[in-house]
């Protein structure tokens, strides 16, 4: 029996993938080939349907998002926790991000200067 199901679900220029049970790096992983495969321009995973998410299936995940061009992702059912750990590795859980740019790239703040004496 698999840890987690996803469940794609396709209206418009949208595909929507409904994720339930446990995420953990297997599910990620599965979840990121789907991703690189989708023809659509637009997706939504929503994970509000997990009872656990492992920390390991968000860095799997987030590698997947940073590398994806032309898609717009959108991510639902997040837990605070997540969304942090998903930040952690520059993915940013707000708006979608805009055709032609690596889904949602935190920007990389410039390093302070520092005066060396």
């Amino acid at each position: 029996m698999p840890a987690c199901t996803v469940i794609r679900e396709a209206r418009g220029d949208t595909a929507t993938y409904m994720s339930s049970g446990r995420f953990e790096g297997v599910s990620a992983w599965e979840l990121a080939a789907r991703l690189t495969e989708e023809r659509l321009p637009r997706a939504v995973l929503d994970f509000s349907r997990c009872h656990e998410f492992h920390d390991y299936a968000i860095a799997v995940l987030s590698q997947a998002l940073v590398g994806l061009l032309g898609l717009r992702v959108q991510l639902r059912g997040l837990r605070q926790h997540q969304e942090r750990v998903f930040k952690c590795f520059g993915v940013e859980v707000g708006e979608p991000s805009r055709p032609g740019e690596p889904p949602r790239m935190a920007p990389i703040p410039p390093a302070p200067a520092r005066e060396v004496v």
